[in-house]
């Protein structure tokens, strides 16, 4: 997060300072924010009484949108790889590799 604040400084004194805090400060106050909207969402109603069905809502949307993010990175990630190889057969092998041992050890694990 600091390189592209950095950058976007351009000659300003400081920069590095400012980057530096800029990103400190978002990182540091996006868990404890996003736990506050959590808990202003789920509407918390006193000892122990969540509403379970929006709490598996909830669960349900932050582990589909954290997914997709995730796919389209390694989507990503996976053309660079190819384009930069020499041998693109031998980054395709490791990324079925991959996912199969995903696969596998996730079915282990659940079951």
């Amino acid at each position: 997060m600091c390189l592209p604040l950095y950058y976007s400084f351009g000659s300003v004194k400081w920069r590095k300072l400012k980057a530096v805090g800029i990103s400190a400060t978002l990182g540091g106050l996006s868990q404890p924010m996003g736990a506050f909207l959590g808990y202003l969402f789920m509407g918390y109603y006193g000892e122990d009484h969540f509403d379970v069905g929006k709490l598996n809502y909830v669960f349900g949307v932050s582990m589909a949108v954290t997914s997709g993010f995730l796919v389209v990175i390694a989507l990503s990630m996976y053309g660079s790889a190819v384009s930069f190889s020499a041998r693109p057969n031998f980054v395709l092998l490791w990324c079925l590799i991959g996912m199969c041992t995903i696969g596998i050890l996730t079915t282990f694990i659940n079951h």
